[in-house]
């Protein structure tokens, strides 16, 4: 005859087991919970990758549109100086003193389309409040009362 269990420790047994089974649980909610945060991590640091590449790309072309600018300027002024070594001892004196075009050109801005303000708005002050009947300045107040808060 097979021999019968003790059934306090299958208490103990199943009590055990339901802690081990809680304890996974409260384990794969915490996981869970960390991988949340993970990928809202990542995204951010998606967007801000995203956005710095951007202003990269700007900063790029930026820098590719000045350089050119730099080298026709300075091409020009190569050309110009080589050519004005000859060339100013034929011309005559008054076409010497002709002001040359400036090497880089500023580009023409447009006109303000409205009329700019000369003042900054004020509102107008409220008009005096009228006195209070029946109530005198010189006995309510006295000399402390009017002194700013802060006087030392």
């Amino acid at each position: 005859m097979p021999a019968k269990k003790n059934s306090s420790s299958s208490t103990e047994t199943a009590h055990a087991a339901e802690r081990n089974f809680n304890r996974a649980l409260a384990q794969a909610k915490e996981l869970k919970a960390q991988s949340r945060e993970a990928k809202r991590n990542l995204k951010q640091a998606k967007k801000a990758a995203k956005a710095a590449s951007k202003a990269a790309r700007v900063a790029r072309k930026e820098a590719a549109k000045l350089r050119r600018l730099y080298e026709k300027a300075a091409e020009r002024e190569g050309t110009q100086s080589k050519t004005a070594g000859s060339a100013k001892r034929v011309q005559p004196a008054a076409r010497r003193r002709k002001a040359e075009t400036p090497v880089v050109v500023p580009s023409k801005k447009a006109r303000a389309r409205r009329a700019r303000r000369t003042s900054p708005r004020t509102r107008p002050e409220p008009a005096p409040a009228p006195p209070a009947e029946g109530v005198d300045f010189d006995v309510a107040f006295n000399a402390a009362d009017l002194e700013p808060i802060g006087a030392n």
